[in-house]
């Protein structure tokens, strides 16, 4: 005689005599069976209770943990091992979009992918899917689910859970239906940890940031404004002096100092103006047209400095990602190139792609840029901006640095050149 016990067995008993057992005795066979599989059922429940408990037990301890990360990447890192040691998942990875695609960012140990890795599709894969509509995802088997697109081979079951700001955290096995419900929610209370953790990194750096941001504007207002403006103000005021009984040749030579002077002063008080718009910008960077960052200023600058010729040699196609000051960026660079210049200077500016990065070159013919003001633009701090092309100089490396981007000065024979390294729009 032989009963089911639901899916944990099969009860069976057995007899040497024929016909041992009737009807009575199959029911009260299938009554135990019941019985059985109920206890079996209850045995499981409070095992995986305790399991469970156990593991967010573990889980408050990983937030903790992941509460002391002071950056992204050490947060990951961490995020994705207690996936695995925690919640035994065999493999584990944090990816985020980028450029149309799901990229790993970081990825526990022994998984047959690693950091960097397009993952699948963000229009059309899983992952993307989850990170649009913000809700978890369980998949029993890839190969029967339409929207997987498994980035290894091995891949055969997962679950997805949201981390927000385009980012998703992924648990994989080589084995179909791996996980259960109670992994997923398991995963969306680390999810939630890690999100939180993150905010608070990113929270914390923007404060920080914001606090440089401050410092820097007042450099900029001590050591420019008052420097600048306190000297130019004495050549004014002593000349203006000196008019009171100067003759006419040298006074109409005192009217010239002073205009030059005055305009002078109107340059650093725009200067300064600039380099606060760039710091209290906080937009993100964007996806921008090199030549429309190029020709407006160098149409401006071709009327206001006629003596100069300037010609530029940028491809149309050729998009940058950068601050969206960057079309400043160009004009300090090449008003330094005409200002620092004998009487009919010559600045090109031309432009070149080499793999993912674009580079801006704008080359003058100049005696060079002093060593005193290169310097300007190689220190962390903003304490020598006294001299009026050095402010315009640092002010272009302000933009290229919030455009995640690089200031070179190539060795030249003659003349200056300046190279803007940014990263190539996708």
């Amino acid at each position: 005689m032989s009963v089911p016990i639901g899916e944990t067995g099969v009860l069976q008993a057995l007899s040497t005599q024929p016909r041992y057992y009737d009807q009575t005795d199959l029911e009260l066979a299938e009554l135990l069976a019941i019985h059985v599989e109920e206890a079996v059922t209850r045995i499981r429940s409070e095992r995986n209770l305790r399991e469970s408990k156990r593991k967010i037990e573990r889980l408050h301890a990983v937030a903790t943990s992941l509460e002391a990360c002071t950056d992204r990447e050490t947060l990951l890192s961490e995020a994705v091992e207690a996936a695995g040691d925690v919640l035994s998942f065999d493999w584990c990875l944090i990816g985020r979009r980028h450029d149309g695609t799901f990229v790993a960012e970081a990825v526990s140990r022994e998984t047959p992918v690693t950091a960097g890795d397009e993952l699948d599709g963000v229009e059309t894969g899983a992952a993307g899917r989850v990170v649009e509509t913000g809700e978890p995802m369980l998949i029993d088997d890839v190969s029967a689910n339409p929207v997987a697109e498994p980035a290894h081979e091995s891949f055969r079951s997962g679950l997805l859970v949201p981390l927000g700001d385009g980012g998703a955290l992924a648990a994989v096995s080589d084995e179909p239906g791996a996980f259960e419900q109670t992994d997923l929610e398991l995963a969306e209370l680390l999810a939630a940890s890690v999100a939180a953790a993150r905010d608070r990194i990113e929270a914390r750096e923007r404060l920080d940031r914001r606090q440089t941001d401050l410092d820097l504007l007042k450099d900029v207002y001590s050591r420019v404004l008052r420097h600048n403006l306190r000297n130019d103000l004495n050549v004014i005021g002593g000349a203006a002096e000196a008019a009171r009984t100067a003759d006419d040749d040298r006074l109409e030579e005192l009217l010239d100092t002073i205009q030059r002077t005055a305009t002078r002063l109107s340059a650093t008080s725009e200067r300064a103006r600039q380099i606060k718009r760039v710091v209290d910008r906080t937009d993100p960077i964007r996806e921008l047209s090199v030549r429309q960052a190029v020709e407006p200023v160098v149409e401006r600058l071709r009327e206001t400095e006629p003596r100069a010729t300037i010609t530029v040699d940028v491809p149309e196609q050729f998009r940058v990602r950068a601050h969206r000051d960057l079309p400043l960026a160009v004009e300090c660079l090449v008003e330094n190139g005409v200002d620092h210049n004998d009487a009919e200077p010559t600045v090109r500016v031309t432009a070149e792609q080499c793999d993912t990065v674009t580079k801006l070159r704008v080359a003058d013919d100049g005696p060079g840029i002093p060593a005193h003001e290169r310097s300007v633009i190689q220190r962390s701090r903003e304490t020598d901006l006294e001299h009026g092309s050095g402010a315009g100089l640092w002010l272009a490396r302000l933009v290229v640095d919030r455009s995640d981007g690089r200031l070179r000065f190539p060795e030249r024979d003659d003349g200056t050149t300046v190279v803007v390294e940014l990263s190539t729009a996708a």
